[in-house]
C-alpha cells in the first residue's frame, strides 16, 4: 500500500534518484534515534516545554 501511494503521489524513479544506494548501518541508526526521539518528544514534551518557558513567559508579558 505504501508503494502504491508513492508510485501515485511522486512517480517513477527517475535518472537522478534510481541509483541511490541503499542506508548503512550508521544511517540507519541514526535514523532509528531521530524517529525515536520525535515521537518521545509528541508523547511527553514537557522536557522542551520547560526550557522554553521562562523565554515565553517574557515575551508574553513584553506583549501586554
Amino acid at each position: 500500500m505504501l508503494r502504491a501511494f508513492q508510485t501515485m503521489m511522486l512517480g517513477k524513479a527517475n535518472v537522478h534518484t534510481q541509483h541511490f544506494a541503499a542506508l548503512n548501518k550508521h544511517e540507519k541508526t541514526l535514523l532509528y534515534i531521530i524517529v525515536a526521539l520525535i515521537i518521545v518528544l509528541g508523547v511527553y514534551p514537557d522536557p522542551i516545554l520547560s526550557l522554553s518557558n521562562p523565554s515565553v513567559e517574557t515575551l508574553l508579558q513584553g506583549i501586554h
